[in-house]
């Protein structure tokens, strides 16, 4: 079924090469082609040469649709494709990635599904084939001096990714690796005439699909990534031996630290200065952009309580001597913040003071964490990957719980400052006292019963030890309450410099 669309592609190159060495071509296309660089290109080190060894920096783009159920690439049903490719020029992209589907080739479709719809724009494609648009489509873009570089994106034709599309792999169950090879060769033989087509992406994101896990070198066949590019490059390059040939990371591309365990860029020497390994970078995808994010929420979340708990305090302090309805809507609130800290501010103080430390604590774990992921899990190992995917599974934890800590400790602190300013700080005074806490309670019968003189000797005695441990205790409270309060204090500057720190350092990656 490829014949056909074949021939009519040589044809139109052979037209196109006519028409160019006649010169007929516009003011605007001789400049672009001036800025050109000199094919073919090649790599040299990390970098990109033309055949006068001069750097090319590619500004790429995606233009993607060919490789979903309508096989026609986007747009096409808004505007003539060489107006689409005359903005992608005019924004200043030299360079766009253009993804098919095996279908493409080996779906033996007469013309695109609906194509009054996916090509309403271009009425003269309804009749063509999806290889025959796909030529059209990359005709218009090297038209106007824009380098392509196709990508076989899936097999079947449908939306990429997910572990569970069964697209995963260079390979499915509808496509043997052998389609996938012979769609490589054609495609690269197909334009090998065209030098604006500089490259072949040879597959995109290898990742699972279903059971079946790929990685760069593997001992077998079905799984082992980096043979089976191996293999696709040397029958692209078998076609057009002037390609630059792009390989995939693993699991989404995300990965390319295991290429040093079989460099194929150096170990296969027809194929030194032709590849370029891809990494692909999402956004929400991104350790350091995500963690910044989440990062700037936890902040946000805990300014916005701590500004709404201070403007109660404030509106307190205002209406404290005022009457009416708002004063009594206030205490109401008042007397719901007392009831969310436990009841009476002594519990709420020690409960407070356990809480505050806890939550610097648990800050300054999370700031940490987050910091030693990325460099367990640039070791590129087993283990590292694995500590680095503990520490992104605790980082939250600690987060979400010292958050809420954080939260509590200023509703109680807050609550305590109403109480003050209400004026009911003597209610704790007027506790009954059998709700105090049995250790309290016979602590403090024993220092009321032997001030009255009501005890024998011996409780005399007891009383009078209690008196003398009573105090001491109080001395050693008071002192241990003042280093503990500074302490804390370091503790919490120090996790929240921490955090702030991280939250900017991961920044740079913006």
């Amino acid at each position: 079924p490829c014949k056909q669309p074949y021939m009519a592609s040589r044809a139109a190159c052979a037209v196109l090469s006519a028409a160019l060495l006649a010169g007929a071509v516009s003011s605007d296309e001789a400049h672009a082609r001036e800025r050109l660089p000199a094919f073919p290109l090649r790599t040299h080190g990390r970098f990109i040469v033309d055949a006068h060894q001069k750097r090319v920096r590619l500004a790429c783009v995606n233009w993607y649709g060919a490789h979903l159920e309508q096989m026609a690439a986007n747009g096409l049903d808004r505007l003539p494709a060489g107006e689409i490719a005359d903005t992608i020029a005019s924004a200043g992209f030299n360079c766009v990635r253009l993804p098919f589907s095996l279908d493409t080739l080996w779906g033996n479709f007469s013309t695109v599904p609906k194509p009054e719809a996916s090509l309403a724009a271009n009425p003269d494609l309804w009749d063509s084939s999806p290889l025959e648009v796909f030529d059209a489509t990359l005709r218009a873009l090297t038209d106007r001096q824009v380098m392509v570089i196709l990508n076989n994106h899936v097999s079947s034709g449908g939306w990429c990714c997910s572990d569970f599309d069964h697209e995963g792999l260079w390979y499915t169950g509808v496509y043997p690796e052998t389609a996938w090879l012979d769609a490589l060769g054609l495609m690269a033989e197909r334009y090998k005439n065209n030098s604006l087509v500089i490259g072949f992406d040879l597959r995109n994101e290898i990742r699972p699909s279903g059971n079946v896990w790929p990685a760069w070198a593997s001992t077998s066949a079905l799984t082992d990534w980096s043979a089976a590019a191996v293999k696709g490059a040397e029958r692209v390059l078998a076609a057009n031996a002037d390609m630059l040939i792009v390989i995939s990371g693993v699991y989404y591309s995300l990965f390319l630290c295991e290429v040093p365990t079989r460099p194929v860029h150096s170990e296969v020497p027809w194929l030194r200065g032709r590849v370029v390994y891809t990494a692909h970078e999402y956004r929400w995808f991104n350790f350091y952009l995500t963690t910044r994010a989440g990062i700037g929420l936890w902040l946000q979340v805990l300014a916005t309580w701590c500004g709404l708990l201070w403007f109660l305090v404030m509106a307190s302090y205002c209406l404290q001597h005022s009457r009416g309805r708002r004063i009594a809507m206030l205490l109401r609130v008042i007397n719901r913040l007392r009831a969310k800290c436990g009841g009476s501010s002594s519990y709420a103080g020690r409960r407070r003071c356990w809480e505050v430390p806890i939550a610097a604590l648990l800050t300054a774990a999370c700031a940490t964490t987050l910091k030693i992921a990325p460099s367990f899990n640039n070791a590129c190992n087993l283990r590292g990957m694995i500590t680095a995917i503990v520490c992104i599974i605790l980082a939250p934890i600690f987060a979400l719980v010292s958050l809420v800590l954080w939260m509590r400790a200023a509703l109680i602190s807050t609550a305590s400052q109403l109480q003050q300013l209400d004026g009911s700080q003597t209610e704790d005074a007027e506790e009954p006292f059998a709700s105090r806490p049995s250790s309290s309670r016979s602590v403090l019968e024993g220092i009321q019963l032997a001030a009255r003189g009501e005890v024998g000797s011996s409780t005399q005695a007891q009383g009078g030890w209690i008196r003398t441990s009573s105090s001491f205790l109080l001395a050693r409270a008071t002192a241990m309450g003042k280093s503990f309060r500074v302490v804390v204090a370091a503790v919490m500057t120090v996790a929240f410099a921490g955090l702030i720190f991280v939250w900017n350092d991961f920044g740079r990656y913006e």
